[in-house]
C-alpha cells in the first residue's frame, strides 16, 4: 500500500533486468518430481531450478477483457497442447510507483495468472497462497520479490502467488448500472478454488491451505476470513500490516465515488457502454486523477482510494466490525505489524510539516474518532520540531494499523481462535534498498520492509544481506512455514512463539538490533487501549 508518484526509473529497469538474467540460468529440469504436469485445464510445463520446481504464468480464470470487464470471475478455456508456463504473465493495468524491485514491465487487462512453486521432489506439501499489496490499485506477483523458491526449498511447501484486477478495473461498484464490484476479490475466492483442485498436481495437499498477504494483499486475506463464500478454501491465514482502520466503501457511497472516476475518464456516470468503451489505459489515467479528489469528505480514503465494497453478500461488513461481532472464518491467524508503518505515506505526502499542520491533520483526520485535545494528551505536540511528519507518523501507524491490528488480535482470543502477534521491528541501513524516491525509508522499518524476508528473495536479485539479516530471514520463514504446516509458529533459534492472551499480550519482535528476535509483552498497550475505548472506534 505504497503512496504513488514515483516514476520507475533506470534503476529499477536494470535491477529487473538483472534478476530476469539470473533467472534465466536457471537449471531447466532438475529434481526429481516432474515439471510437466496435468490440472483440470490441461498441461502445463514449467521448469525446475537447483532450488525448486516452477511454474510462471499459469491462467486460472478467463481473461477479465470485453464483455467479461466488471463481471465475476469465469473458468478459463481448457487447452489441448501442453502450456509453457516458465514465464510470469502480464500484471493487471497499473500506474506502479512502488519502490524497486516491486513493478512489472509486462501489463495487460488479460492478467488473471499465478504460479507455483514446489519442492523437488513430489510430495503432499502444506500450501500458502498469497495475495500481494499495493493499495488494490499497483503491484503483481510477477516480480522477483515474490520469488518463493527459496522458502519452498528450505522448509518443504508448496507457494502459490495470484494475480488480482486492481483498482477501478478491479473494484468498480455503481450499484445503478448493475456493477456490484469487488472484481478483484472475486478473483482471489476463485484462485482459492482453483488450488483446491488443482494443487495435488503440483505435491500440494489441498486440506492444508494457509493465505497470507501483505497491506491490501492482507486486507484481502481479512475480507476472506470474513466471507461467507471463502469458508472452507483454507485452514489458516497470516495477516501482515492490514490497515483495518482504513474504510471500505458501502453501496450507498459507492455510486457517488465513482462518478468521481466516470466524469474524469469522460463519461456520463448513467453511460455504462461509454465505460466499457473505455481502453485500459484510459480506465488508470482517470482513476489517478479522480483519486485526488474522492478524499476530500474522508481524509483517510486518500491511503486506500479503491478499495471492496461491503456488498452484504461476498462481503457482509467491513472486517474490523464483523471480527468484532464474532462473524467471521475461525481459523488459527498469524497477525503483525512493522514497526513505522505509515512513515512512508506521511513522508510521500508532505514535504514537511510544521506544528500548525500537524495540529491541524490531527483534527481533520483523527478528530472524528477522540476529541482532539484527548488525542494531544495523549500524543503531546513536542515543541520546537524542525519537522513534524515523524510525530504524524507514529499517530497515524497506531491508529491506521498498530492498534486496530491488535484490536482484531484480542477480539479473536474472546473466541478463542488462537492467534500470533508480531511486530518486524528491522531496518534496513542506508543501501539503497527503497530506490531514489524512498529514501525517507532508510533506517526505518517502513511499510512492506519484511517482504524479502518473508520470501528469502534479496539474494535473487543480488542484494546482500548481513549475518544478522540472514538468520533473521531463516527465523521470520520458518515460522512463517510452520504455521502453515500445523497452525502453530513452533519455534526458531531457541525462541518459542506464544499465543496472545488478553493479560500478557505476547508478540514476538523481529529485530536484529541488540538482542535477536525475542517475545515482547504489551507492545504499545497503553496506546491501542486509548483508540480501543475511542467513541468512534476505528471505522468511519
Amino acid at each position: 500500500m505504497m503512496m504513488p508518484r514515483m516514476e520507475r526509473g533506470s534503476v529499477l529497469l536494470l535491477a529487473v533486468v538483472a534478476c530476469a538474467a539470473m533467472m534465466a540460468a536457471v537449471v531447466n529440469g532438475a529434481g526429481e518430481g516432474p515439471t510437466r504436469v496435468k490440472i483440470l485445464d490441461g498441461e502445463v510445463q514449467g521448469f525446475a531450478t537447483k532450488d525448486a520446481r516452477i511454474w510462471k504464468g499459469i491462467p486460472y480464470a478467463a481473461p477479465p477483457v470485453g464483455e467479461r470487464r466488471w463481471t465475476s470471475t469465469t473458468k478459463v478455456t481448457p487447452w489441448s497442447s501442453v502450456k509453457n508456463t516458465t514465464t510470469f504473465g502480464p500484471g493487471c493495468p497499473q500506474q506502479c510507483h512502488l519502490p524497486p524491485l516491486g513493478c512489472q514491465a509486462d501489463l495487460s487487462e488479460d492478467c488473471l495468472y499465478l504460479n507455483v512453486y514446489a519442492p523437488l521432489k513430489q510430495g503432499k506439501y502444506a500450501v500458502m497462497v498469497w495475495f500481494h499489496g499495493g493499495r488494490y490499485e499497483q503491484g503483481s506477483e510477477g516480480v522477483e520479490l515474490y520469488d518463493a523458491q527459496r522458502v519452498v526449498a528450505a522448509h518443504d511447501v508448496v507457494v502459490v502467488t495470484v494475480n488480482y484486477r486492481l483498482g477501478v478495473l478491479g473494484f468498480l461498484a455503481m450499484p445503478d448500472l448493475g456493477l456490484e464490484g469487488n472484481y478483484g476479490l472475486l478473483d482471489q475466492q476463485f484462485s482459492l478454488r482453483w488450488v483446491r483442485d488443482n494443487v495435488a498436481a503440483f505435491g500440494g495437499d489441498p486440506s492444508k491451505v494457509t493465505i497470507f498477504g501483505q497491506s491490501a494483499g492482507a486486507t484481502s486475506v481479512s475480507t476472506h476470513l470474513v466471507s461467507p463464500q471463502s469458508k472452507g478454501l483454507f485452514r489458516g491465514a497470516i495477516v501482515e500490516s492490514s490497515p483495518y482502520a482504513l474504510p471500505l466503501l458501502t453501496p450507498d457511497k459507492a455510486g457517488e465515488h465513482y462518478a468521481v472516476f466516470a466524469k474524469d475518464a469522460g463519461c456520463n456516470p448513467s453511460d455504462k457502454k461509454c465505460l466499457y468503451s473505455l481502453t485500459p489505459d484510459q480506465v488508470v489515467t482517470a482513476q489517478m486523477t479522480a483519486q485526488n479528489k474522492i478524499w476530500l469528505d474522508r481524509p483517510l480514503v486518500m491511503f486506500f482510494p479503491w478499495t471492496p465494497t461491503v456488498d452484504g453478500k461476498l462481503l457482509p461488513a467491513d472486517p474490523l466490525t464483523a471480527i468484532g461481532k464474532g462473524e467471521y472464518n475461525k481459523v488459527p491467524v498469524v497477525i503483525g505489524n512493522v514497526g513505522q508503518e505509515a512513515w512512508p505515506f506521511v513522508f510521500e505526502a508532505f514535504p514537511k510539516l510544521n506544528k500548525l499542520e500537524a495540529e491541524a491533520l490531527i483534527d481533520v483526520i483523527f478528530g472524528g474518532h477522540h476529541e482532539p485535545k484527548e488525542i494531544r494528551k495523549m500524543y503531546p505536540v513536542p515543541e520546537h520540531m524542525d519537522d513534524y511528519r515523524p510525530y504524524i507518523s507514529r499517530l497515524a501507524s497506531d491508529f491506521i494499523i498498530d492498534c486496530s491490528s491488535r484490536n482484531v488480535t484480542l477480539r479473536m482470543r474472546e473466541d478463542n481462535v488462537p492467534v500470533y502477534h508480531y511486530v518486524f521491528d528491522h531496518a534496513w541501513d542506508e543501501r539503497g534498498h527503497w530506490g531514489p524516491n524512498y529514501t525517507f525509508c532508510e533506517g526505518h522499518a517502513c511499510h512492506a520492509v519484511e517482504l524479502p524476508f518473508v520470501f528469502d528473495s534479496a539474494p535473487l536479485c543480488g542484494v546482500n544481506f548481513d549475518a544478522k539479516e540472514k538468520q533473521l530471514t531463516k527465523s521470520l520463514t520458518a515460522y512463517w512455514t510452520n504455521f502453515a504446516k500445523t497452525l502453530a509458529p513452533g519455534t526458531s533459534h531457541n525462541v518459542t512463539w506464544p499465543v496472545f492472551t488478553k493479560k500478557e499480550q505476547p508478540s514476538l519482535n523481529f529485530t536484529t538490533a541488540g538482542v535477536q528476535s525475542h517475545v515482547q509483552n504489551n507492545i504499545r498497550a497503553k496506546y491501542c487501549d486509548f483508540w480501543d475505548l475511542s467513541p468512534k472506534g476505528y471505522v468511519f
